[in-house]
């Protein structure tokens, strides 16, 4: 589903992207210079990782898997740098809910989300955005301990291993 407002105060009744009945779940959005909206998200019945594009926020693309991935990973948050690179983050959907990343140069070509510096903590990362360097950041939470967890990278692809938060 997407709504869409003018002002803040006033949105439109959520509706189906493109009418589409894919049991998925979008939980992130975020707009490019030129106006491209990239909302990512998951999969409810797979798991794999979806993406779904729009040039005014109305009229959306149906949900579509990234890259054709088979890989357990719902994608939580995107954001977009001022070069035009949409990057996402999330965790694997699988018992190991490792933190991941895919990116994507024009918001449909996106690469296989893979894990973050091979990490082997489950981590959830949920928020992400980038800076006016060029930095992004992504935060998130360790779901044995609930300590909050952030990790960095400067190119949206090689990252540190996520890490406690001081």
């Amino acid at each position: 589903y997407y709504a869409t407002s003018g002002d803040g105060s006033t949105w439109t009744t959520p509706a189906l992207m493109n009418g589409s009945t894919a049991d998925s779940i979008m939980n992130g959005v975020a707009v490019n210079s030129s106006g491209l909206f990239v909302a990512v998200g998951c999969d409810n019945t797979t798991g794999y990782p979806y993406y779904a594009t729009s040039g005014d926020g109305s009229t959306w693309t149906t949900p579509a898997l990234m890259n054709g991935s088979t890989v357990f990973a719902v994608m939580q948050s995107v954001t977009v740098n001022s070069s035009g690179l949409f990057v996402a983050v999330g965790q694997r959907q699988d018992p190991n809910s490792y933190p991941v990343y895919a990116t994507s140069a024009n918001g449909s070509t996106w690469t296989t989300p893979a894990t973050m510096n091979g990490s082997t903590t489950p981590v959830y990362l949920l928020g992400l955005t980038v800076n006016s360097s060029g930095l992004f950041v992504a935060v998130g939470y360790d779901p044995a301990t609930l300590y909050p967890v952030y990790a960095k990278s400067s190119n949206g692809s090689n990252w540190n291993t996520p890490i406690y938060s001081p």
